[in-house]
């Protein structure tokens, strides 16, 4: 261990970002945090650091915080245009980078954690550990800790690092006290924060990821060790997980489900009516899951680039010259490398809604790939295993001389009597004989244009959803 008789007299002090968007993740947050505290931890403070616009934290999380951190700390950051991203978060770091640095910060605390609402700790050791990596890079004459990004183009160490409190003036002071508004601060600086960092094997980035199974998140390693600290998951699965792993049901402040459901559809600007509808759509699909007690995921291309097959597909189908809407062919094959990636789960395209007699009984159990819509790909609950087998069925897929990029569809015909792919009836579309008493409603475009005049599917959905009585 480092410091010495410092160790006596200072303290290591997590800090958690937020601002109005993120405060209810940042509860939860803050929650586990001090759930996965056995007892009053004599060596950590803690610290809410909200952005200028943003409330407090409500009296009850501070006292529950108090109850395993001697002082719980709350500051408003002082540069009043920090808002947007990346400037909003530049901002706040830049300001808690500088206010670190006063000598009445440094006279209490060694170092500090910089957590924003999407870092989840992973087990009840972390602090433990994490505070064992920064004495151990300490000792190695740097100043700063955490996950370093190995891009060739973008080699920077991730921000939601511990940093000794004096590491402004390591990093070149005056340097380091702002920058442009249009790029992230952690790439901004790389050149200066690199030469004083060290990558550590308990703390990993997988930048906007949109969800995580409970089995991809306790699985997660950096060389031969298990993930402590998890930064960028963006909903509350991992929270959920951890919770649900160590610690006995509580009251939660924060509102946090303690059963999670998700439900995910894939978007991309590529739909046949137009982008403001297809926007309006999506938001009534997630807020009637909501209601359902689903927590909705969007996937985009974004989700898909990260399967590892996302390059080699991808140029199968650029290949394809002559190729008319390619966004939405593409988007039918890309939806399932996101799914993939994610670790599979209960799927619909963004206008499946649920039924009247809808309930979570009313789906399959989570194996192989289940087409729930008979051999239609609109709705799906699939286990990674079973879309691993869908998605490499695309992958050998036979596109040579393709004037037009086939349909997932398509391209599984000859798989369907496979072991992996399973048919139900479990959705219909509406307007159809069956829609009334379907679990789940696909409002397709052909399904909507069989009304008489001129329809308008947002419409004819919102008005259905009137009707639905979770």
């Amino acid at each position: 261990m480092i410091h010495g008789e410092e160790r006596k007299k200072r303290k290591f002090l997590v800090v958690l970002n937020y601002y109005v968007n993120d405060r209810d993740m940042a509860k939860a947050v803050a929650e586990l945090i001090s759930d996965l505290e056995t007892k009053k931890n004599d060596d950590v403070d803690f610290l809410f650091f909200r952005r200028w616009d943003s409330e407090k934290m409500p009296v009850v999380l501070i006292n529950r915080l108090q109850e395993k951190f001697d002082k719980v700390h709350e500051l408003k950051c002082r540069r009043m245009n920090a808002v947007g991203y990346p400037y909003g978060p530049n901002e706040m770091f830049y300001d808690l980078l500088e206010r670190m640095s006063n000598n009445d910060w440094r006279g209490d605390y060694y170092a500090f954690l910089n957590m924003e609402a999407d870092c989840c700790p992973l087990n009840p050791d972390w602090l433990e550990k994490l505070i064992g990596e920064y004495d151990a890079a300490y000792q190695e004459g740097k100043s700063a800790v955490g996950h370093i990004v190995n891009d060739p183009r973008l080699t920077h160490l991730n921000g939601a690092a511990i940093y000794s409190t004096d590491f402004w003036f390591k990093a070149g002071s005056m340097n380091i006290i702002g920058g442009p508004a249009n790029v992230a601060y952690d790439i901004h600086h790389a050149q200066r924060v690199l030469p004083i960092s060290k990558d550590s094997p308990y703390m990993l980035l997988d930048f906007n990821r949109k969800t995580i199974t409970e089995d991809d998140l306790f699985s997660l390693t950096k060389g031969n060790n298990n993930v402590r600290y998890f930064h960028g998951v963006k909903d509350m699965s991992a929270i959920y997980h951890v919770r649900n792993r160590f610690i006995t049901p509580t009251n939660l402040v924060s509102g946090t489900a303690l059963k999670l459901k998700t439900i995910c559809t894939y978007q991309d600007q590529i739909a046949d009516s137009g982008q403001r509808e297809q926007n309006a759509i999506l938001e009534l699909w997630k807020e009637t899951w909501k209601r359902y007690g689903y927590n909705p995921v969007v996937f985009t291309e974004w989700d898909a680039s990260k399967n590892p097959l996302y390059t080699e597909i991808r140029n199968k189908l650029k290949a394809i010259s002559g190729a008319s809407n390619r966004k939405l062919s593409n988007a039918l094959i890309y939806r399932w490398l996101a799914l993939e990636h994610a670790g599979g789960g209960f799927f619909t395209e963004y206008d499946v809604f649920p039924g009247n007699n809808f309930t979570s009984d009313s789906l399959p159990r989570n194996e192989a790939v289940n087409l729930l819509n008979g051999g239609q790909y609109n709705s799906m609950i699939a286990d990674r295993r079973g879309l691993k087998f869908l998605t490499g069925w695309i992958k050998d897929a036979k596109m040579d001389n393709l004037n037009e990029i086939p349909t997932d569809k398509e391209i599984m015909k000859d798989a369907e009597e496979e072991f992996w792919i399973h048919k139900h009836a479990v959705t219909a579309s509406w307007n159809t004989p069956k829609w009334p008493e379907a679990k789940l409603v696909h409002f397709s475009h052909e399904a909507c244009r069989t009304v008489s005049g001129n329809p308008n599917k947002y419409a004819i959905i919102e008005q259905y959803v009137k009707t639905l009585n979770p």
